[in-house]
């Protein structure tokens, strides 16, 4: 039918690979952020988020887990383009390994650590020994960070070994949260983000008994979508972050000399 292909035919086709090459372009401007977050930030990240995509044409998605199994995740190569973990240790060991480009937040995040108790009388930490057939849940210290830092009240406070077989060890914070809300124990350390005062007693024991956890932020070296990831990170040093991160219980600090 068509044996003699003119120029009208062939501008026509010219016409549509542009459109539809235009098209793909405009698709492939929609970023999305994915972040690998420790689970302590479940309830504020979210928050961050929003506060983010409202004035960003960026989709941002998160998965929260210990902060070790993130750095592991990225080491092998999760397609993350930001990790944020509960202790900067973590970003070390992966600048280390070569995995994370050049980032330097000029902001710090700390997270109080509480004792979470069923008992609302329960005023002394001390007293937590005496409680014999207590469950006592903390987030696994070999991988996250509030976990290792429980462990270090215990022992600051001299009650490591009374209570060591008491102990049930969740994979995250998260998850220590969730065995608070089961009833499946009757104490648990958790971070002050995640601690919920509807119900039982909260002993806040960082500062006395060991120290808050400061979070670290990383960008991935392979990341498509780095200087949106800066941007993204860069919101934490804002005010309107830092409200909302003080509603949620952690405590921001900005202008923070780099090293």
């Amino acid at each position: 039918m068509f044996k003699h292909k003119g120029p009208f035919f062939i501008a026509c086709l010219i016409w549509l690979c542009a459109t539809s090459c235009a098209k793909d372009a405009s698709t492939s401007d929609i970023k999305t952020i994915h972040i690998g977050a420790a689970s302590s930030l479940v309830r504020v990240l979210p928050k961050i988020i929003e506060l983010f995509e409202s004035t960003h044409d960026v989709d941002v998605v998160a998965t929260y887990s210990s902060s070790g199994n993130l750095t592991q995740q990225l080491k092998n190569g999760a397609p993350y383009d930001i990790i944020i973990t509960a202790d900067p240790s973590f970003i070390d060991k992966l600048n280390g390994m070569g995995v994370l480009s050049e980032y330097k937040p000029s902001f710090r995040i700390s997270s109080p650590v509480m004792l979470w108790t069923s008992d609302q009388n329960f005023t002394g930490f001390s007293e937590l020994q005496k409680k014999k057939s207590w469950k006592i849940a903390i987030a696994n210290p070999d991988h996250a960070p509030f976990g290792k830092v429980a462990m270090e009240a215990f022992k600051n406070s001299g009650q490591l070994k009374q209570i060591q077989k008491q102990l049930v060890f969740a994979q995250n914070a998260t998850q220590v949260l969730q065995y608070v809300r089961s009833g499946a124990v009757n104490a648990a350390v958790i971070p002050l983000s995640l601690a919920d005062t509807s119900t039982g007693s909260l002993l806040r024991l960082s500062d006395t008994y060991c120290l808050a956890p400061t979070y670290g932020f990383g960008i991935s070296k392979k990341s498509p979508n780095a200087q949106k990831s800066k941007v993204f990170l860069n919101l934490f040093a804002t005010k309107q972050a830092a409200k909302i991160l003080r509603t949620h219980g952690l405590i921001p600090e900005s202008n923070v000399p780099t090293t």
